[in-house]
């Protein structure tokens, strides 16, 4: 849904209101392990003076973080309103987030992801991984809109760097890559040639590390690339907007584009592994590759554990059942942990053997690495497997 008119003007009959700096900022919710949330008052003109907060609404933006390399943001316009089902069930972990601040920023990190939001000058908030920053939301991004009908919207845009593609969303029939494209969330029976989908879901990834997950179960507009180029714009009628920046840092995957398969991607610093034969990529460099239909670039980080599931020709099943953790250059006495379904396990190196534990045991499961694999049946709850 679109509401500016180019670059500059507003629609016919629209009006809006933006966060233009933060008013004060607390840490909320903190255990003794450091988890909590930053809450945030955000009026929507500068603030000079004290009467200044009594003209344009203040708005109370939240972040959290439910798990670890995951980040929500929830903008609030007005609350007290009744919740609205179906929702989304979101998985929770404690202690997921650690929060500080300072006199120029506050930060709320979450395993490898962090947002940072100014607290002097302009409202901005970043999401940075991996000392890079992944996305972000500046000036006039995050808003409150009204149309020439007097309906209520909140709006947020995110930075889109130059040559990120942006890809999911759901069922569609149209062009894999959705940068361009004008995509709204709502389940019809339209056919398979049009835009209409049946299974839409509100979630795009990105070829930059990361995926936005907006926690809306009614009707969501993503402007992708389309009302502004550089951002990917998304809406809500509603009082509140709820959405979530996923970063995954342990697998790379470069997409093919030309018809001949030739791909050229860019290999972080580090030795990576390749998925599908285990050969090593060390980076920092560029590098050339020829794919046909059934492959593409599929690289993983060092230290990673990658759960591979037991059913290959759906992806409806339980997940757990069977599954196998395939480990990549674990690094000795660093423990990852992984949860599958309703199950959780931890893997570690002492020495040069692999351990791994799991916490409920009541499916069999399997632990790898490189060409050797020990496999447990159900009730068994650790494996060991010796590495060359």
């Amino acid at each position: 849904m679109k509401f500016t008119d180019g670059y500059w003007l507003l629609r016919e009959g629209v009006t809006a209101a933006h966060p233009v700096e933060v008013l004060d900022v607390t840490a909320a919710g903190d255990t003794p392990c450091g988890g909590g949330t930053l809450e945030i008052h955000a009026p929507t003109r500068p603030v000079r003076h004290r009467g200044d907060l009594l003209t344009g609404p203040v708005v109370t933006i939240s972040v959290h973080a439910p798990l670890p390399d995951v980040i929500g943001i929830t903008f609030t316009h007005f609350e007290g309103g009744q919740p609205r089902t179906p929702r989304f069930e979101v998985r929770r972990q404690k202690c997921a987030a650690q929060v500080s601040y300072d006199d120029e920023h506050a930060l709320l990190t979450s395993g490898t992801l962090s947002a940072r939001v100014a607290r002097t000058g302009p409202w901005r908030v970043d999401f940075l991984a991996g000392g890079r920053t992944l996305t972000g939301s500046g000036a006039k991004g995050m808003g409150i809109m009204r149309d020439a009908t007097g309906a209520h919207y909140l709006r947020e845009q995110l930075d889109l760097r130059v040559g990120t593609g942006v890809y999911g969303l759901g069922e569609r029939f149209g062009p894999l890559v959705k940068n361009g494209q004008v995509v709204d969330i709502w389940n019809a029976d339209g056919g398979t040639a049009t835009e209409q989908a049946y299974k839409n879901a509100p979630f795009y990834l990105t070829d930059a590390g990361y995926g936005v997950f907006v926690d809306h179960p009614g009707k969501v507009s993503f402007e992708v690339g389309s009302e502004s180029v550089s951002r990917v714009q998304f809406s809500v009628e509603s009082q509140q907007l709820t959405y979530y920046v996923i970063h995954g840092p342990d697998l790379l995957v470069a997409p093919v584009f030309s018809d001949e398969g030739d791909v050229t991607y860019y290999v972080p610093e580090g030795t990576w592994t390749r998925f599908a034969d285990g050969r090593t990529v060390t980076g920092p460099r560029w590098v050339r590759e020829r794919h046909g239909f059934l492959s593409v670039p599929l690289l993983v980080r060092p230290g990673a554990v990658i759960p591979v599931g037991a059913v290959d020709d759906r992806p409806d099943y339980d997940h757990a059942d069977g599954v196998t953790l395939r480990a990549f250059r674990p690094a000795r006495g660093a423990p990852v942990t992984v949860r599958v379904g309703d199950m959780t396990f931890t893997v570690v190196r002492e020495g040069d053997t692999l351990r791994a534990s799991a916490g409920d045991p009541s499916r069999p499961w399997a632990l790898a690495a490189g060409e050797r694999t020990a496999r447990a049946g159900a009730g068994t709850g650790f494996l060991t497997v010796e590495l060359g």
